[in-house]
Protein backbone atom coordinates (compact mmCIF):
# COMPACT_ATOMS: atom_id res chain seq x y z
CA UNK A 1 0.00 0.00 0.00
CA UNK A 2 0.81 3.83 -0.25
CA UNK A 3 0.19 6.15 2.64
CA UNK A 4 -1.44 8.21 -0.26
CA UNK A 5 -2.82 7.52 -3.23
CA UNK A 6 -2.09 10.91 -5.18
CA UNK A 7 0.33 13.63 -4.53
CA UNK A 8 2.69 16.88 -6.32
CA UNK A 9 6.59 16.46 -7.07
CA UNK A 10 8.35 16.42 -3.42
CA UNK A 11 5.24 15.15 -1.71
CA UNK A 12 6.71 12.59 0.81
CA UNK A 13 5.35 9.00 0.21
CA UNK A 14 5.26 5.68 3.14
CA UNK A 15 5.56 2.50 0.90
CA UNK A 16 4.40 -0.48 2.85
CA UNK A 17 5.37 -4.05 1.98
CA UNK A 18 7.60 -7.09 2.63
CA UNK A 19 10.94 -8.22 1.64
CA UNK A 20 12.19 -4.85 0.45
CA UNK A 21 15.44 -5.36 2.29
CA UNK A 22 16.74 -3.59 5.43
CA UNK A 23 18.95 -1.24 3.18
CA UNK A 24 18.06 0.30 -0.55
CA UNK A 25 21.33 -1.38 -1.45
CA UNK A 26 21.05 -1.45 -4.98
CA UNK A 27 17.09 -1.29 -4.84
CA UNK A 28 15.26 1.82 -6.38
CA UNK A 29 11.50 3.25 -6.08
CA UNK A 30 10.17 4.38 -9.60
CA UNK A 31 7.10 6.44 -9.89
CA UNK A 32 5.89 5.26 -13.17
CA UNK A 33 9.38 4.78 -14.49
CA UNK A 34 10.79 7.48 -12.78
CA UNK A 35 13.52 6.80 -9.72
CA UNK A 36 12.13 8.48 -6.97
CA UNK A 37 14.63 10.11 -3.73
CA UNK A 38 14.42 7.69 -0.64
CA UNK A 39 14.22 9.22 2.46
CA UNK A 40 14.63 5.75 4.57
CA UNK A 41 13.78 1.93 4.15
CA UNK A 42 13.58 -0.86 5.88
CA UNK A 43 12.42 -4.56 5.34
CA UNK A 44 8.77 -3.21 5.29
CA UNK A 45 8.54 0.51 4.80
CA UNK A 46 10.08 2.77 2.61
CA UNK A 47 9.71 6.54 2.59
CA UNK A 48 10.13 8.15 -0.88
CA UNK A 49 9.54 11.86 -2.51
CA UNK A 50 7.14 12.24 -5.76
CA UNK A 51 10.29 12.87 -8.32
CA UNK A 52 10.10 15.79 -10.68
CA UNK A 53 8.94 15.13 -13.95
CA UNK A 54 7.10 12.04 -12.72
CA UNK A 55 3.25 11.07 -13.75
CA UNK A 56 0.39 9.29 -12.94
CA UNK A 57 1.04 5.45 -12.79
CA UNK A 58 2.60 2.56 -11.08
CA UNK A 59 4.87 3.12 -7.78
CA UNK A 60 7.68 0.45 -8.34
CA UNK A 61 10.26 -1.03 -5.63
CA UNK A 62 13.01 -2.83 -7.49
CA UNK A 63 15.25 -5.01 -5.06
CA UNK A 64 18.07 -7.29 -6.25
CA UNK A 65 17.09 -6.66 -9.37
CA UNK A 66 13.63 -7.51 -9.27
CA UNK A 67 10.42 -5.80 -9.62
CA UNK A 68 7.50 -5.21 -6.86
CA UNK A 69 3.97 -5.48 -7.97
CA UNK A 70 2.92 -1.88 -8.59
CA UNK A 71 0.65 0.30 -7.11
CA UNK A 72 -1.50 3.15 -8.61
CA UNK A 73 -0.67 6.72 -8.03
CA UNK A 74 -1.81 9.90 -9.40
CA UNK A 75 0.41 12.45 -9.66
CA UNK A 76 -0.84 15.91 -9.31
CA UNK A 77 0.22 19.65 -10.19
CA UNK A 78 2.04 21.56 -7.21
CA UNK A 79 -0.31 23.98 -5.60
CA UNK A 80 0.38 27.87 -7.07
CA UNK A 81 -0.94 31.20 -5.39
CA UNK A 82 -1.49 34.29 -7.64
CA UNK A 83 -3.29 36.67 -5.66
CA UNK A 84 -5.12 37.28 -2.28
CA UNK A 85 -7.73 39.48 -2.00
CA UNK A 86 -8.18 41.71 0.25
CA UNK A 87 -4.45 41.41 1.02
CA UNK A 88 -4.77 42.60 4.70
CA UNK A 89 -7.84 42.40 6.52
CA UNK A 90 -8.37 42.24 10.27
CA UNK A 91 -9.60 38.55 12.31
CA UNK A 92 -12.91 37.07 11.12
CA UNK A 93 -12.43 39.07 7.22
CA UNK A 94 -13.30 36.47 4.80
CA UNK A 95 -10.25 36.19 2.33
CA UNK A 96 -10.01 34.57 -1.44
CA UNK A 97 -7.34 32.72 -2.85
CA UNK A 98 -7.02 32.36 -6.44
CA UNK A 99 -4.41 29.72 -7.60
CA UNK A 100 -4.27 26.72 -9.47
CA UNK A 101 -3.55 23.59 -8.43
CA UNK A 102 -5.27 22.81 -5.13
CA UNK A 103 -7.53 20.10 -5.92
CA UNK A 104 -11.35 20.01 -6.27
CA UNK A 105 -12.09 19.78 -2.58
CA UNK A 106 -10.16 20.32 0.45
CA UNK A 107 -9.55 16.63 1.94
CA UNK A 108 -6.69 16.41 3.99
CA UNK A 109 -5.20 19.69 2.27
CA UNK A 110 -4.59 22.96 4.67
CA UNK A 111 -4.29 26.87 4.29
CA UNK A 112 -2.12 28.27 7.12
CA UNK A 113 -2.06 32.14 7.69
CA UNK A 114 1.45 32.83 8.94
CA UNK A 115 1.35 29.20 9.92
CA UNK A 116 -2.08 29.36 11.58
CA UNK A 117 -4.35 27.20 10.01
CA UNK A 118 -7.58 28.52 8.69
CA UNK A 119 -11.12 26.81 7.97
CA UNK A 120 -11.83 27.45 4.67
CA UNK A 121 -15.54 27.65 3.70
CA UNK A 122 -15.25 27.00 0.05
CA UNK A 123 -12.91 24.83 -2.16
CA UNK A 124 -12.45 24.65 -5.72
CA UNK A 125 -8.99 23.67 -7.77
CA UNK A 126 -8.44 27.17 -8.25
CA UNK A 127 -10.51 29.06 -5.39
CA UNK A 128 -10.63 28.72 -1.40
CA UNK A 129 -12.18 31.33 0.80
CA UNK A 130 -11.55 31.46 4.31
CA UNK A 131 -12.17 33.98 7.36
CA UNK A 132 -8.71 35.32 8.70
CA UNK A 133 -8.39 32.69 11.82
CA UNK A 134 -8.59 34.20 15.27
CA UNK A 135 -4.72 33.61 16.38
CA UNK A 136 -3.23 34.71 12.94
CA UNK A 137 -0.52 36.97 12.93
CA UNK A 138 0.50 39.05 9.52
CA UNK A 139 2.81 36.72 7.46
CA UNK A 140 2.80 34.70 4.82
CA UNK A 141 -0.18 32.86 3.38
CA UNK A 142 0.52 29.44 2.19
CA UNK A 143 -1.78 26.30 0.75
CA UNK A 144 -0.04 22.63 1.58
CA UNK A 145 -2.07 20.55 -1.48
CA UNK A 146 -1.19 16.90 -2.66
CA UNK A 147 1.63 16.98 0.57
CA UNK A 148 3.52 20.14 -0.93
CA UNK A 149 3.44 23.42 0.24
CA UNK A 150 2.63 26.30 -2.20
CA UNK A 151 4.61 29.17 -3.01
CA UNK A 152 3.61 32.02 -0.37
CA UNK A 153 2.20 35.28 -0.82
CA UNK A 154 2.37 37.97 2.10
CA UNK A 155 -1.22 39.17 4.02
CA UNK A 156 -1.30 41.78 6.81
CA UNK A 157 -3.09 41.18 9.56
CA UNK A 158 -5.03 44.79 10.87
CA UNK A 159 -6.85 46.00 14.24
CA UNK A 160 -11.01 45.86 12.96
CA UNK A 161 -12.52 49.11 12.85
CA UNK A 162 -13.69 50.81 16.12
CA UNK A 163 -16.11 53.74 16.81
CA UNK A 164 -15.78 56.03 19.79
CA UNK A 165 -18.35 58.98 18.71
CA UNK A 166 -20.69 60.11 16.15
CA UNK A 167 -21.46 64.40 15.36
CA UNK A 168 -23.93 65.20 15.87
CA UNK A 169 -25.89 62.29 17.10
CA UNK A 170 -29.32 62.64 15.37
CA UNK A 171 -30.26 64.58 12.18
CA UNK A 172 -32.81 64.25 9.37
CA UNK A 173 -32.18 61.91 6.44
CA UNK A 174 -29.56 63.71 3.86
CA UNK A 175 -27.82 65.60 6.72
CA UNK A 176 -23.98 64.65 7.50
CA UNK A 177 -22.44 63.33 10.47
CA UNK A 178 -19.16 62.92 11.47
CA UNK A 179 -17.80 59.44 12.63
CA UNK A 180 -15.23 59.84 14.95
CA UNK A 181 -13.05 55.77 15.48
CA UNK A 182 -9.70 54.00 14.50
CA UNK A 183 -9.02 51.06 12.06
CA UNK A 184 -10.54 52.75 9.88
CA UNK A 185 -8.35 52.26 7.16
CA UNK A 186 -7.33 54.27 3.85
CA UNK A 187 -9.67 52.81 1.55
CA UNK A 188 -13.29 53.35 1.85
CA UNK A 189 -15.30 51.40 3.21
CA UNK A 190 -19.16 50.85 4.00
CA UNK A 191 -21.16 52.18 6.64
CA UNK A 192 -24.79 51.48 7.91
CA UNK A 193 -27.35 53.42 9.43
CA UNK A 194 -29.99 51.25 10.91
CA UNK A 195 -28.92 48.56 7.76
CA UNK A 196 -29.19 51.01 5.25
CA UNK A 197 -26.30 52.14 3.25
CA UNK A 198 -25.21 55.74 3.79
CA UNK A 199 -23.10 57.66 0.95
CA UNK A 200 -19.60 58.43 2.07
CA UNK A 201 -18.42 61.87 1.67
CA UNK A 202 -14.73 61.26 3.05
CA UNK A 203 -12.84 58.82 4.55
CA UNK A 204 -9.77 58.48 6.89
CA UNK A 205 -8.15 56.40 9.33
CA UNK A 206 -9.64 57.69 11.62
CA UNK A 207 -12.78 59.94 10.93
CA UNK A 208 -15.71 59.62 8.23
CA UNK A 209 -18.09 61.62 6.91
CA UNK A 210 -21.39 60.37 5.94
CA UNK A 211 -25.10 61.29 4.47
CA UNK A 212 -27.91 59.77 6.34
CA UNK A 213 -29.43 57.92 3.60
CA UNK A 214 -33.19 58.73 2.84
CA UNK A 215 -34.86 55.19 3.79
CA UNK A 216 -32.59 54.99 6.99
CA UNK A 217 -34.73 54.72 10.43
CA UNK A 218 -33.06 55.14 14.53
CA UNK A 219 -30.77 52.72 15.29
CA UNK A 220 -27.11 51.81 15.37
CA UNK A 221 -24.62 53.12 12.92
CA UNK A 222 -21.66 50.83 12.08
CA UNK A 223 -18.75 50.95 10.08
CA UNK A 224 -17.52 48.10 7.78
CA UNK A 225 -13.64 48.06 6.87
CA UNK A 226 -10.61 45.18 6.90
CA UNK A 227 -13.77 42.82 5.99
CA UNK A 228 -15.11 42.94 9.49
CA UNK A 229 -17.81 45.33 11.20
CA UNK A 230 -17.20 47.47 13.80
CA UNK A 231 -19.32 48.19 17.23
CA UNK A 232 -22.60 50.33 17.12
CA UNK A 233 -23.18 53.56 17.91
CA UNK A 234 -26.58 54.95 17.95
CA UNK A 235 -28.06 57.48 15.64
CA UNK A 236 -31.86 59.31 15.85
CA UNK A 237 -33.17 59.52 12.50
CA UNK A 238 -35.27 63.16 12.29
CA UNK A 239 -37.75 62.60 9.81
CA UNK A 240 -40.12 66.04 9.50
CA UNK A 241 -43.16 64.99 10.22
CA UNK A 242 -46.02 64.26 7.49
CA UNK A 243 -49.80 65.79 7.60
CA UNK A 244 -51.70 64.26 5.20
CA UNK A 245 -55.28 64.80 6.33
CA UNK A 246 -57.63 67.26 8.38
CA UNK A 247 -60.96 66.52 9.65
CA UNK A 248 -62.75 68.68 9.82
CA UNK A 249 -61.98 71.34 7.51
CA UNK A 250 -64.33 74.12 8.57
CA UNK A 251 -64.41 74.39 11.87
CA UNK A 252 -65.25 77.67 14.69
CA UNK A 253 -62.68 78.14 17.58
CA UNK A 254 -62.74 75.70 20.06
CA UNK A 255 -63.83 72.85 17.84
CA UNK A 256 -61.67 69.54 17.62
CA UNK A 257 -59.69 68.49 14.89
CA UNK A 258 -58.26 65.58 14.46
CA UNK A 259 -54.71 65.46 12.37
CA UNK A 260 -53.63 62.09 10.39
CA UNK A 261 -49.85 61.69 9.10
CA UNK A 262 -46.53 60.20 9.92
CA UNK A 263 -43.52 60.55 11.76
CA UNK A 264 -45.10 62.88 14.92
CA UNK A 265 -43.19 60.75 17.61
CA UNK A 266 -45.21 58.61 19.66
CA UNK A 267 -45.65 61.23 22.40
CA UNK A 268 -46.02 65.28 22.45
CA UNK A 269 -42.95 66.02 24.85
CA UNK A 270 -42.02 69.46 23.13
CA UNK A 271 -43.56 69.00 19.47
CA UNK A 272 -46.75 71.48 18.65
CA UNK A 273 -49.60 72.22 16.72
CA UNK A 274 -50.24 75.96 15.38
CA UNK A 275 -53.47 76.86 13.92
CA UNK A 276 -52.68 79.94 11.45
CA UNK A 277 -48.96 80.38 13.95
CA UNK A 278 -51.40 79.88 16.91
CA UNK A 279 -50.95 77.05 19.57
CA UNK A 280 -53.41 74.53 19.57
CA UNK A 281 -54.35 72.71 22.44
CA UNK A 282 -53.45 69.37 22.20
CA UNK A 283 -55.82 66.45 23.75
CA UNK A 284 -54.01 63.16 22.30
CA UNK A 285 -50.78 62.68 20.24
CA UNK A 286 -49.12 59.65 18.83
CA UNK A 287 -46.97 58.53 15.66
CA UNK A 288 -49.65 58.85 13.32
CA UNK A 289 -52.76 60.29 14.70
CA UNK A 290 -53.59 63.92 17.01
CA UNK A 291 -56.51 65.49 18.20
CA UNK A 292 -56.23 69.05 19.05
CA UNK A 293 -58.59 72.19 19.88
CA UNK A 294 -58.64 74.83 17.61
CA UNK A 295 -57.55 77.97 19.77
CA UNK A 296 -59.69 81.15 20.12
CA UNK A 297 -57.89 83.66 18.58
CA UNK A 298 -57.18 81.50 15.45
CA UNK A 299 -58.73 82.44 11.55
CA UNK A 300 -58.75 80.70 8.71
CA UNK A 301 -55.07 79.45 7.00
CA UNK A 302 -52.76 76.52 7.78
CA UNK A 303 -52.35 73.86 10.13
CA UNK A 304 -48.69 72.92 10.73
CA UNK A 305 -47.04 70.28 13.03
CA UNK A 306 -43.93 71.11 14.50
CA UNK A 307 -41.95 67.85 16.11
CA UNK A 308 -38.07 68.17 16.95
CA UNK A 309 -37.62 71.14 15.36
CA UNK A 310 -38.91 70.35 11.87
CA UNK A 311 -42.21 71.76 10.15
CA UNK A 312 -44.72 69.61 8.10
CA UNK A 313 -46.60 70.77 5.62
CA UNK A 314 -49.41 72.85 6.04
CA UNK A 315 -52.94 72.29 5.41
CA UNK A 316 -55.67 74.77 4.94
CA UNK A 317 -58.21 74.91 7.81
CA UNK A 318 -61.27 77.09 7.48
CA UNK A 319 -62.22 78.80 10.77
CA UNK A 320 -65.85 80.29 10.62
CA UNK A 321 -67.58 82.45 13.85
CA UNK A 322 -69.07 79.72 16.38
CA UNK A 323 -72.84 79.80 16.26
CA UNK A 324 -74.96 82.09 18.61
CA UNK A 325 -78.47 81.19 19.24
CA UNK A 326 -80.71 84.38 20.05
CA UNK A 327 -84.40 82.99 20.21
CA UNK A 328 -86.46 79.81 20.62
CA UNK A 329 -90.15 79.62 20.27
CA UNK A 330 -92.30 78.74 22.06
CA UNK A 331 -90.35 78.48 25.09
CA UNK A 332 -92.41 75.70 26.33
CA UNK A 333 -93.95 72.99 25.06
CA UNK A 334 -94.34 68.95 24.99
CA UNK A 335 -93.05 66.17 22.71
CA UNK A 336 -93.85 66.33 19.51
CA UNK A 337 -93.92 70.16 19.86
CA UNK A 338 -92.46 72.11 16.67
CA UNK A 339 -89.68 74.64 17.59
CA UNK A 340 -88.44 77.36 16.33
CA UNK A 341 -84.80 78.40 16.79
CA UNK A 342 -83.11 81.80 15.29
CA UNK A 343 -79.29 82.84 15.47
CA UNK A 344 -76.04 83.54 13.77
CA UNK A 345 -73.43 81.24 12.24
CA UNK A 346 -75.51 77.98 12.29
CA UNK A 347 -74.36 76.78 8.88
CA UNK A 348 -76.00 76.33 5.72
CA UNK A 349 -76.68 72.52 6.19
CA UNK A 350 -76.81 70.01 9.30
CA UNK A 351 -74.78 66.83 8.87
CA UNK A 352 -72.03 67.93 11.03
CA UNK A 353 -74.62 69.99 13.19
CA UNK A 354 -77.26 69.56 15.95
CA UNK A 355 -79.92 71.09 17.51
CA UNK A 356 -80.15 69.67 21.41
CA UNK A 357 -82.65 69.96 24.17
CA UNK A 358 -80.56 69.46 27.66
CA UNK A 359 -78.43 67.56 25.88
CA UNK A 360 -80.52 65.25 23.93
CA UNK A 361 -80.99 65.67 20.32
CA UNK A 362 -84.06 67.16 18.76
CA UNK A 363 -85.45 66.22 15.28
CA UNK A 364 -84.79 68.69 12.51
CA UNK A 365 -87.23 69.77 10.10
CA UNK A 366 -85.10 72.33 8.30
CA UNK A 367 -81.61 74.40 8.41
CA UNK A 368 -80.50 77.45 7.60
CA UNK A 369 -77.55 79.36 8.46
CA UNK A 370 -79.71 82.06 10.56
CA UNK A 371 -83.24 79.59 11.35
CA UNK A 372 -83.63 75.98 12.63
CA UNK A 373 -87.46 74.20 12.65
CA UNK A 374 -87.17 71.13 15.07
CA UNK A 375 -89.81 69.27 17.19
CA UNK A 376 -88.98 68.14 21.01
CA UNK A 377 -87.94 64.69 21.06
CA UNK A 378 -89.60 61.72 22.98
CA UNK A 379 -87.18 61.65 25.99
CA UNK A 380 -86.53 65.05 26.29
CA UNK A 381 -87.02 67.22 29.44
CA UNK A 382 -86.80 71.00 30.47
CA UNK A 383 -83.66 72.77 30.18
CA UNK A 384 -81.41 74.80 28.11
CA UNK A 385 -81.70 74.47 24.27
CA UNK A 386 -78.36 74.64 21.78
CA UNK A 387 -77.39 74.47 18.69
CA UNK A 388 -73.98 72.38 17.62
CA UNK A 389 -72.24 73.73 14.77
CA UNK A 390 -68.83 74.10 12.96
CA UNK A 391 -67.78 71.50 15.93
CA UNK A 392 -68.58 73.83 19.32
CA UNK A 393 -71.58 74.44 21.01
CA UNK A 394 -73.86 77.60 21.26
CA UNK A 395 -74.91 79.61 23.97
CA UNK A 396 -78.53 77.61 26.17
CA UNK A 397 -81.57 79.15 26.06
CA UNK A 398 -83.81 77.57 28.54
CA UNK A 399 -87.45 75.70 27.03
CA UNK A 400 -90.18 74.34 29.77
CA UNK A 401 -90.69 71.19 28.44
CA UNK A 402 -93.88 69.32 29.81
CA UNK A 403 -94.61 65.95 30.85
CA UNK A 404 -97.21 64.19 27.61
CA UNK A 405 -100.27 63.54 28.78
CA UNK A 406 -101.56 60.42 29.78
CA UNK A 407 -104.99 59.03 29.80
CA UNK A 408 -105.91 55.86 32.59
CA UNK A 409 -109.25 55.57 32.31
CA UNK A 410 -113.13 56.46 30.84
CA UNK A 411 -116.14 56.83 32.26
CA UNK A 412 -118.67 55.10 31.27
CA UNK A 413 -116.73 53.10 28.30
CA UNK A 414 -119.93 53.71 26.16
CA UNK A 415 -122.20 56.19 25.84
CA UNK A 416 -124.56 58.29 23.23
CA UNK A 417 -124.01 61.48 21.47
CA UNK A 418 -124.34 64.27 23.94
CA UNK A 419 -123.98 62.28 26.48
CA UNK A 420 -121.30 63.63 28.94
CA UNK A 421 -117.83 61.33 30.07
CA UNK A 422 -115.30 61.47 32.75
CA UNK A 423 -111.56 61.23 31.28
CA UNK A 424 -109.06 60.30 34.00
CA UNK A 425 -105.06 60.54 33.22
CA UNK A 426 -102.52 62.36 34.27
CA UNK A 427 -100.24 65.78 33.35
CA UNK A 428 -103.27 66.31 31.69
CA UNK A 429 -102.63 70.56 32.31
CA UNK A 430 -104.24 72.71 34.61
CA UNK A 431 -106.27 74.10 32.01
CA UNK A 432 -107.98 73.23 28.18
CA UNK A 433 -106.13 76.66 26.83
CA UNK A 434 -103.93 74.93 24.01
CA UNK A 435 -105.27 71.10 24.46
CA UNK A 436 -108.27 69.36 23.11
CA UNK A 437 -110.48 66.07 23.40
CA UNK A 438 -111.03 64.51 20.35
CA UNK A 439 -113.46 61.12 19.71
CA UNK A 440 -112.09 59.58 16.82
CA UNK A 441 -111.43 62.33 14.35
CA UNK A 442 -114.09 64.71 16.22
CA UNK A 443 -113.10 67.61 18.72
CA UNK A 444 -115.08 67.72 21.74
CA UNK A 445 -117.10 70.07 23.96
CA UNK A 446 -115.05 70.03 27.46
CA UNK A 447 -117.13 71.31 30.17
CA UNK A 448 -114.08 70.95 33.06
CA UNK A 449 -110.48 70.80 32.86
CA UNK A 450 -107.89 69.66 35.28
CA UNK A 451 -104.77 68.03 35.71
CA UNK A 452 -105.80 64.85 36.18
CA UNK A 453 -109.30 64.50 35.27
CA UNK A 454 -111.54 66.01 32.18
CA UNK A 455 -115.25 66.13 31.87
CA UNK A 456 -116.42 66.69 28.02
CA UNK A 457 -119.47 66.09 25.83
Amino acid sequence: SLSVANGAATASVIISGSSFGSSPGAGSVRFNGVTASVQSWSQSTIAARVPAGATSGPVVVRVNGFDSNGVAFTVVPTATLSAVTPAAGAIGAVVTIAGSGFGPAQGSSTLRFNGTAASPTAWSDSSITAAVPATASSGNMVVRAGGVDSNVLPFSVVPPPSLSSLSPTQGTPGSVVTISGASFGATPGGVLFGGISASVVSWSASSIQATVPTSAVSGPVTVSASGVTSNAVSFTVLHPPQLTSLAPDTVAPGAVITLAGSYFGAAQGSSTVTVTGIAATILTWSASTITAAVPSGAVSGPVVVHVNGLDSGPLPLSVVAAPILTSVSPTAGSVGTPLFLTGQHFGPAPPAGQAQINGLSATVVSWTDTRINAVIPPGALSGPVSVVAHGVTSNGLPLDVAPAPSLTGLSPVAGRVGSTIVISGTHLGAGSTGGSVRFGSQTATVTQWGESSIIAT
